[in-house]
């Protein structure tokens, strides 16, 4: 059997997490596997394919990239509009994000043509929460037995309390800095505790998005703890895990979420995790987070206090979080894929 995959946001956060785990656990030695993007990846066959997601080129050479196969696989919903030569078409839409918090009509739109295109063409779409399986069948109108959901998975050799270095305590935010990820009430909470032995540390990517929130810079530039806040931009992987292992907290504030990972990877990395109880959250946490409404930041403050001076509520979620996070593997996840892909059981 053939699959090819667009794989041209493997280097991104997010989706590109889920392509560097996934692609590796695929069997390319039964099935082959043909990789759209930059360079080869795995051992697998590639096909230089480098135009921007969403662009009109994109679209238009799509039918001539991809070549005769079984399965086409769009990570993202930015699937192709015009016919393809694949057999079976399969889509992963994470979230509906940009119709919930759209940049502009024009791109609430685009965003709305695009996910519609994908739901109508793919002959299966794959979700990652029910959550996100629900917005999906109510504001896109997809019949349920189409919907998939395939949680994804945490590195557990990657993220663990072993990364911890000893340094001065701070909060750790993780997370593209997106006007949804909701970073004025994590300030404005951080600016209510008067801590001063704590700082604030945001680590995400802020450069080159499309829906940067700019009104961030400006808030911690006028904050009265700005010199407590540290703005580090994109970090590396072992940067993260350092990070991780080494904060308070990981505060998790968002409006809205198809999944979200950084909760699971902080619980691994033994981090408590202070998350709101908005959209998919509780489901993917559980009870090994300690809960606010996201747009109060006086009740975050307070979350923010227990989890910092309570130490059997500090103990009780460490311990939830590793139990939490021990349940979802890349191997799970991939084996869901396969069926998908290779198989035709239920799963």
């Amino acid at each position: 059997m053939r699959l090819c995959i667009d794989a041209r946001m493997i280097h991104l956060s997010g989706i590109g997490t889920t392509l560097q785990h996934l692609i590796p656990l695929l069997d390319n030695r039964s099935h082959e596997i043909i990789l759209l993007g930059e360079k080869p990846i795995a051992q697998c066959m590639s096909i230089r394919f480098t135009l921007p997601i969403y662009s009109v080129r994109e679209q238009i050479y799509y039918p001539w990239k991809i070549p005769d196969c079984d399965v086409f696989w769009s990570p993202h919903y930015n699937a192709p509009l015009l016919p393809i030569r694949a057999k079976k078409r399969i889509a992963t839409i994470h979230d509906i994000c940009h119709l919930a918090f759209p940049l502009s009509p024009f791109k609430r739109s685009i965003s709305r043509l695009l996910l519609q295109n994908a739901c109508r063409k793919s002959d299966e779409i794959v979700t990652v929460s029910a959550f996100s399986q629900s917005e999906i069948e109510t504001h896109l109108h997809v019949k349920p037995k189409k919907v998939h959901v395939i949680y994804p998975g945490v590195d557990l050799q990657k993220f663990s309390p072993k990364n911890k270095i000893e340094q001065a305590p701070f909060f750790l935010f993780v997370g593209n800095i997106k006007a949804h990820k909701n970073l004025t009430v994590l300030l404005n909470a951080f600016n209510r505790l008067h801590l001063k032995d704590h700082r604030l540390i945001i680590a995400g990517k802020k450069g080159g998005l499309r829906s940067f929130d700019r009104e961030i810079e400006k808030q911690i530039e006028q904050s009265p703890l700005k010199k407590q806040i540290e703005l580090l931009g994109e970090v590396s992987d072992s940067q993260l895990q350092t990070l991780y292992a080494s904060a308070s907290a990981l505060i998790f504030p968002s409006l809205y979420e198809g999944f979200g990972l950084p909760p699971l990877e902080a619980m691994a990395s033994g981090c408590p995790v202070i998350a709101s109880n908005a959209a998919s959250i509780p489901e993917v946490c559980q009870d090994a987070a300690l809960y606010f409404p996201p747009r109060s930041p006086e009740d975050l403050a307070e979350k923010m206090q227990q989890a910092l001076f309570d130490s059997s509520l500090r103990s009780k979620l460490i311990q939830k979080g590793f139990v939490r996070s021990a349940l979802f593997s890349w191997e799970n996840t991939a084996q869901k894929y396969k069926t998908l892909f290779f198989g035709s059981e239920p799963f």
